[in-house]
């Protein structure tokens, strides 16, 4: 009985995770591989299919009957773990397939799909430039989010060298503050970086209008 509520237990929480969109793969294979793993059914992952022999003991057959059904709801999780546009996709691909045939194929695309995604975060962060003609403040917060997503995806990106990233792109016209901020770039922080910068840019702007 106490089995059976735990698994029932795992079960919602799968149900609760979020569904996977192509994106961030590492981390939802990581996040189902987990309660798989709890629920006994991961071995599917990794082995093949239990074929039914001419002639097998009743041992035999109950093993492979258990690996079907392993095979069955492992396969099941994975699949309503995937929005309702890719389970279409894949719920036929591996109509007669097996856990492992899916799980292989998914980890084969979009592993390699998300080495690029890194690629192209990491190229959009040394490229990104603050411009004069949008807001400082917006623009510094389009760079923390790059840097948020770097470092959700496993990036070791220090508030120090975060810091010193949006100082070395702040426009010319605010040369002055970068020069004094350079200064203190080892030991200012995030915060108080964002506090000073949003200040600069208030006292800017009044001195537009008045």
């Amino acid at each position: 009985m106490e089995e059976i509520n735990a698994k029932s237990s795992i079960q919602n929480q799968i149900g609760k995770l979020d569904k996977f969109d192509e994106t961030f793969f590492k981390r939802w294979k990581g996040k189902l591989l987990f309660f798989l793993t709890n629920m006994k059914l991961a071995n599917v992952l990794t082995e093949n299919k239990h074929e039914e022999k001419a002639e097998e003991t009743f041992d035999e057959t109950a093993k492979r009957l258990k690996w079907s059904e392993d095979d069955f709801m492992c396969k099941g999780h994975i699949l309503n773990a995937l929005l309702n546009i890719l389970y279409d996709v894949y719920a036929a691909k591996f109509a007669d397939g097996t856990t492992r045939q899916l799980w292989k194929d998914l980890d084969n695309k979009y592993k390699s799909e998300d080495a690029g995604h890194k690629k192209f975060r990491v190229s959009q962060l040394f490229e990104y430039k603050i411009v004069n003609n949008k807001s400082v403040m917006a623009q510094v917060h389009e760079l923390q989010f790059i840097m948020n997503q770097l470092i959700s995806e496993g990036r070791n990106i220090d508030e120090t060298f975060q810091v010193s990233t949006i100082i070395s792109k702040l426009p010319m016209t605010w040369k002055d503050c970068r020069n004094e901020l350079k200064q203190t770039k080892d030991a200012i922080t995030m915060q108080e970086l964002i506090e000073y910068l949003q200040i600069e840019e208030n006292s800017a702007i009044w001195v537009i209008w008045n």
